[in-house]
């Protein structure tokens, strides 16, 4: 870079020892001094050239490809033959310095051996701090409220800055105050913070995440009811099979004698019989998240297999050596090894929790007759 008369010619190096055809910039009549610096906080490099014949300045300002503005001029209170840049005032601005001599051609020259200091005053932008990226478990159906703290931001020269919050999918609260909050959906999402002190602006761009890690909660039972409502849970150990008749009407009543149930066809043969008792599986699930999580239940057999099952089924179990089962006026009854109730709950981000409850033990008349039965036990 070299200066002209009122002109400053630029020509941009290539790295491999050559040049660019020159750019010319105005600047004073007679630049004779000049120095670069970052005059305006922008992060391009700047230069201030110097006058020797009038009594000013020039700053031209770097557009960061190279090319510079149009130039600013300042006055000193002499003119400078050269020109140098520093932080005079310690307030992180590069501030400009210009010294004279006399001239050789006027000795009697009041100008001469002296200094001159222009302080930058130049406004400088703010820094936008939204805080840093938010990871954060999901608290409802909806997702989560998350607040958003924005007062880390500052401006250099310490004017007043103002506060803009924004997201393209969050409706949030007082979103031009420093802080902010909103109610963020499961995932991603996007969020910018502009502050402004006026003149100039900053953004920062900042990512808010709501996951959901915890499986539903559940509650199960599997538990012995009053099936024939005499203030007693039903568990007989005959349940009178020796009589002949198992047709109970499912509210206590004895039958007829004449409609025998047909899942219970060995009359008095004791050598296969268990207890039998009256049970209820009941479940439900709960998750923060899904309002509506998916149950899946079924009745584990033992070695009989498997059998779905809703909840507030009435089961009739009697634990036996066969596998047999069936419906009848809305009571499912089973003759198995053992019982036992399996559910899982699954939300929809693929959470699950899995619980199974056995049916407490029975003890089984023809244990010793066949002392190989596949009698299962669950932990």
């Amino acid at each position: 870079m070299t200066d002209v008369f009122d002109s400053l010619l630029e020509m941009l190096g290539d790295g491999h020892g050559k040049f660019s055809s020159s750019d010319a910039y105005r600047v004073g009549r007679y630049p004779q001094a000049q120095a670069l610096a970052d005059f305006n906080s922008d992060g391009h490099m700047d230069i201030v050239t110097g006058d020797f014949v009038f009594e000013d300045v020039s700053v031209l300002l770097g557009n960061g490809d190279g090319g510079f503005d149009s130039g600013l001029s300042f006055g000193l209170v002499q003119r400078a033959s050269s020109i140098t840049t520093g932080d005079f005032d310690g307030d992180g601005r590069a501030d400009i310095v210009g010294a004279s001599r006399n001239d050789i051609d006027d000795a009697t020259s009041v100008d001469g051996n002296a200094v001159s200091i222009l302080l930058n005053r130049t406004n400088r932008p703010p820094h936008a701090d939204g805080g840093p990226e938010q990871l954060q478990e999901c608290s409802s159906p909806h997702g989560s409220s998350i607040t958003l703290d924005g007062n880390g931001s500052s401006d250099p020269d310490g004017d007043k800055i103002s506060f803009s919050w924004s997201s393209p999918v969050v409706v949030l609260v007082d979103p031009n105050a420093g802080a902010t909050s909103g109610l963020f959906p499961l995932g991603e999402t996007a969020v910018t913070l502009l502050v402004s002190d006026g003149e100039f602006e900053d953004l920062d761009n900042l990512n808010v995440t709501v996951v959901d890690t915890l499986p539903p909660s559940m509650t199960l039972s599997l538990e012995l009811v009053d099936w024939n409502r005499d203030k007693k849970v039903n568990h007989h150990p005959q349940d009178d099979d020796s009589r002949g008749s198992d047709d109970d009407d499912e509210t206590g009543h004895r039958g007829n004698g004449h409609d025998h149930d047909d899942d219970d066809d060995y009359g008095g043969q004791s050598g296969n019989h268990g207890e039998r008792k009256w049970l209820k599986a009941q479940f439900s699930a709960s998750d923060i998240c899904d309002a509506t999580p998916t149950i899946t239940a079924e009745l584990q057999l033992g070695s009989c297999g498997t059998l779905p099952v809703s909840s507030g089924q009435v089961i009739r179990f009697k634990q036996s050596v066969r596998c047999r089962t069936r419906e009848k006026k809305g009571v499912l009854k089973i003759e198995a090894p053992s019982l036992a109730l399996h559910v899982t709950a699954s939300d929809d981000s693929g959470n699950s929790r899995i619980v199974t409850k056995v049916s407490g033990p029975t003890q089984v008349r023809a244990e010793k007759k066949f002392p190989n039965s596949p009698l299962s036990s669950f932990e």
